[in-house]
């Protein structure tokens, strides 16, 4: 029996282990989902934070994006998995929200800034 690994990343992570006797095939079905997006605004105080970082759990891989000048945001092309996302600029960081990302549409949250 040959033993084979399937693995897809880009669009979420697939991992699976297929076992196949030589001589027979194994049919797979694969399904793609589409990349995750999450938008929001931030409150804040006194100052403008620079930017929102999303990072991907429990990689810690890190997206980030610009905030602008009226306080909104926009992540595209997000990995699906859970995030930790924050509002930060060179010397704060906001309070930070777990939030999921499924591939069921854009995600939309408030971020506060101190």
């Amino acid at each position: 029996m040959h033993r084979g690994t399937l693995i897809g990343l880009g669009l979420g992570l697939i991992h699976q282990v297929l076992h196949v006797a030589p001589g027979e095939s194994l049919p797979v079905d694969l399904a793609m989902r589409a990349p995750g997006t999450l938008e929001g605004s931030v409150r804040w105080q006194d100052g403008l934070p620079s930017e929102v970082i999303a990072r991907l759990l429990p990689s810690g891989e890190a997206q980030r994006a610009a905030i602008a000048a009226d306080g909104t945001f926009r992540l595209t092309g997000l990995f699906l998995g859970t995030y930790e996302v924050v509002a930060a600029d060179a010397e704060h960081t906001g309070t930070a929200q777990r939030v999921l990302v499924d591939g069921a549409g854009t995600r939309s949250l408030q971020l506060v800034f101190p």
